[in-house]
Order: C-alpha cells, then structure tokens, then sequence
C-alpha cells in the first residue's frame, strides 16, 4: 500500500491480521483517514458507509443459559406433568418412580443398565444419540 510517498511492506504469513491492520493504520494515515482507500468500498472488502441503516427492525430477543432446551413436562405418554429435573430428568416424579429404572426407548420394558438411558438391546442407539445430540435426554 502507498499513499503520499509512504509505502508499507508486511509479511502476511509473519504477521496476524490485526497487527497487520495496525501497522498499516499507523504508516498510511492522515487525519483519520487512510487517503488511498477514501471514497473505496466493494462487496469483497467492505461495504459503503452509511449514516442510518435502510431498515430499523424491532427485535426481541431472548437469552438462554443452555441448561434447559426442550420440553419441561413429562416424557411419559399423555402426561404433562412438570419434570421432577429439570436439569436433567425426563420424567415426572410419579413417572420416575414408575419407569425411571426402565430402558428410556419407546416401547422396551427392559431395566436400563447403569450410568446410561437404555438396557443392552439399545445400548448402540444410546451412544449415537450422544454422539448426535451431546449430553441431551431420550
């Protein structure tokens, strides 16, 4: 880059682009201004300035730890009971002490084995679903 008989010369692959940024800030700028760049914009680089944006949409947002996502009412069939965890249960109290020792897949009466959701049978359905959706609940 050049402007004003100054010329500035950086090693990209030596250099992180903020410092790069910097030093070409520092070498090449008059009032504020890089000169050479004035009046320049292109969608590859950076875009027009503008005083006010075109459009002023009304947002809401909302702000979510993580914890929680998804339903917080019981997993058992027509039951929309609150859950007994919401951390990290699935069933209602009632539910929990109905089904909690039972395998977390629809429709198997089995025990489920420790430290996991599922009996034996489900115990590969279990680890792709971990694999998939992370520490979530079936």
């Amino acid at each position: 880059a050049s402007s004003e008989n100054t010329t500035l010369t950086v090693n990209s692959e030596q250099y992180a682009i903020n410092k790069i940024t910097k030093c070409a800030f520092e070498s090449l700028d008059q009032n504020g201004i890089i000169q050479s760049a004035d009046g320049h914009s292109c969608s590859e680089c950076t875009h027009e300035y503008k005083a006010t944006a075109d459009n002023i949409a009304i947002t809401n947002m909302i702000v979510i730890d993580g914890i929680i996502m998804g339903p917080r009412h019981c997993a058992f069939e027509d039951c929309d009971q609150k859950l007994e965890n919401e951390a990290n249960g699935v069933f209602c109290t009632e539910h929990r002490i109905l089904c909690g020792h039972l395998c977390h897949i629809a429709d198997c009466d089995n025990y489920k084995e420790p430290n996991t959701k599922t009996c034996i049978e489900h115990d590969n359905r279990w680890h792709s679903h971990l694999i998939r959706f992370g520490r979530q609940s079936l």
